[in-house]
């Protein structure tokens, strides 16, 4: 399972990689292309970010299960210009930690849930730029990003009367039940009857797009939406349930 992971991760990440260090100057800053004779930008972005994951039925498209997580993201990102002051090609890494907090009661115990996933993805997207005023470029841009799964699970936790925590963990992607020694039988059925029960593939590939501004060459806004292309549901389910992320994320991003 690992290797495979690893294998995969590889083949999506590694090309836009080489384009990264193919074109990133040594002293990350803003440069001219001595091929082009174009203006090449590099920069950080961070933001927030909410996905929301719907899983649905194959064929009467009925909701199974519907869920919102909020987080943020940060990331290294570059500019490789295609048409002077106009078209770019944009890549990068990017790292998004996602989490929701849920609470209930069950047998006059405070049981806490913690639904988290991490996740690193690769955006290549085609930007485009306009100046609007002196000092201030409007920019749209869409294209895929390839996205890889790091963890994803869902974690129910309680304090015992004898003071001890117990714990109940399902991992999405290896479609995994751990629990602690010193959860009760009838809390351990209490805690599997809120999981899930189905598994998640690591891959994910979202088309989307985005408008922004640039301030002064140096600070950005961005606003924009994804789409999921890929059904992430595996396993024994995965013929009878599609489950596809969309997000909406707003950042700020500051060039070098």
């Amino acid at each position: 399972m690992k290797s495979r992971f690893f294998r995969r991760f590889i083949y999506v990440t590694v090309p836009a990689l080489i384009i990264l260090l193919d074109v990133l100057p040594a002293n990350a800053g803003r440069w001219r292309n001595p091929f082009a004779g174009r203006d090449v930008g590099t920069g950080i972005t961070f933001g927030y970010v909410h996905s929301a994951y719907r899983t649905v039925d194959w064929v009467t498209d009925d909701v199974i299960q519907k869920e919102g997580l909020n987080g943020l993201y940060v990331g290294l990102n570059h500019d490789i210009s295609l048409i002077k002051d106009a078209l770019y090609l944009e890549t990068g890494l990017y790292y998004t930690w996602l989490n929701e907090n849920r609470r209930d009661d069950i047998f006059g115990l405070r049981v806490v849930g913690d639904r988290s996933e991490h996740m690193l993805s690769v955006p290549v997207r085609l930007k485009y730029v306009f100046n609007v005023a002196r000092d201030i470029d409007v920019f749209l841009y869409g294209g895929p990003t390839f996205v890889a799964g790091v963890a994803s699970d869902l974690t129910y936790r309680t304090r015992l009367p004898d003071g001890s925590t117990a714990a109940l963990t399902y991992d999405y992607y290896k479609c995994e039940m751990n629990s602690t020694d010193n959860l009760a039988p009838a809390v351990e059925e209490w805690f599997g009857s809120k999981l899930p029960g189905i598994g998640y593939d690591r891959f994910d590939v979202l088309a989307g797009g985005a408008v922004g501004a640039e301030f002064f060459d140096v600070l950005e806004v961005h606003i924009g939406y994804d789409w999921g292309l890929v059904n992430r549901t595996k396993g024994e389910l995965e013929s009878e349930l599609k489950m596809r992320r969309q997000q909406f994320y707003v950042s700020i991003g500051l060039r070098f």
